[in-house]
């Protein structure tokens, strides 16, 4: 990230449009992180069955993760999988 100097510009002189009351466009953050076997296989898993790449399957697993932990973590919910007349409770630790 560039380090933002006086006048809403950053090191290398460029306006910060933010500041200038200018519309931000969301730009992708680009991200180098090790991930564990089971992370790989889950992500494989993922453009295996949707036919995605590895970029977008981990965008969508995130994603699923995120309503799990908003649900479970932080608004105190139960999941429940419901297959025909069964439903089981989930529990996410």
């Amino acid at each position: 990230m560039p380090t933002r100097a006086a006048g809403g510009a950053d090191r290398r002189g460029k306006p910060n449009p933010e500041e200038a009351g200018q519309p931000v466009a969301d730009k992708p953050t680009r991200l180098s992180v090790n991930i564990s076997p089971a992370t790989e296989e889950a992500l494989q898993m993922i453009v295996d069955r949707e036919g995605v790449t590895v970029t977008e399957a981990l965008r969508r697993l995130v994603g699923y993760g995120r309503v799990l932990y908003e649900a479970t973590a932080v608004d105190g919910d139960e999941l429940l999988i419901r297959r025909g007349d069964q439903t089981e409770r989930i529990i996410i630790l």
